[in-house]
């Protein structure tokens, strides 16, 4: 293909690079997640980077068909939205004003936008490795591991972590068709944090 020319996508590719996409987006937004709540020590910048690659060649492919068009626009437009997030997020780290409550709202906002708190549908029931009890079980196992490493855990809230993992999980769940998941303890650059193990 000569330089300068895009690659002409039909719409079956399209279709299944976005699908592909939409799965890698949602896991950096998990990634990001867990470093704004004080989970991951570093942010998922090489992961991004691939993320922004790879949604960039999709954008610059030529997509003749309508439908498959808007499904590419829509998806680049919703990476941009989470950048300009993450990156106001990340230079509040930096500058010493991030409050993680109000991330949380942010995050809130942009998943169901003009959505009134009073709107909110009522949550359905959550299966056995996302019930209070199960989630009430990995956040002591978290805390116990953490004390042991002699880490601060004033920052850890069960109701953060519960957050954080009923929105992760699903996503674990679809990615790898689980039934179940397991939880575990694991120590990652030197750092106690939870892993789910899909079953």
């Amino acid at each position: 293909m000569p330089e300068g020319h895009s690659k002409i996508l039909d719409a079956e590719a399209v279709g299944k690079e976005c699908e592909a996409l939409e799965g890698e987006l949602a896991a950096l937004r998990a990634a990001y997640e867990q470093y704004f709540l004080g989970m991951e020590r570093h942010p998922p910048v090489e992961a991004h980077k691939q993320v922004r690659a790879r949604a960039e060649r999709l954008k610059q492919g030529f997509v003749r068909q309508t439908v498959a068009k808007f499904k590419v626009s829509t998806l680049y437009q919703k990476l941009l939205t989470y950048e300009r997030l993450w990156e106001r997020t990340v230079r509040e780290i930096e500058s010493g004003t991030y409050r993680r409550d109000v991330f949380k709202a942010r995050m809130h906002a942009r998943q169901r936008p003009g959505e009134r708190p009073a709107d909110k549908p009522k949550p359905a029931a959550q299966p056995a490795y996302l019930s209070d009890e199960m989630l009430r079980k990995v956040y002591d196992a978290l805390v116990k591991a953490k004390k042991q490493v002699k880490e601060d855990v004033s920052r850890l809230t069960f109701d953060g972590l519960a957050a954080q993992l009923r929105r992760h999980v699903p996503e674990v769940v679809r990615q790898f068709k689980a039934k179940s998941i397991e939880y575990k303890i694991v120590i990652k650059d030197g750092k106690p944090i939870v892993k789910a193990i899909p079953k």
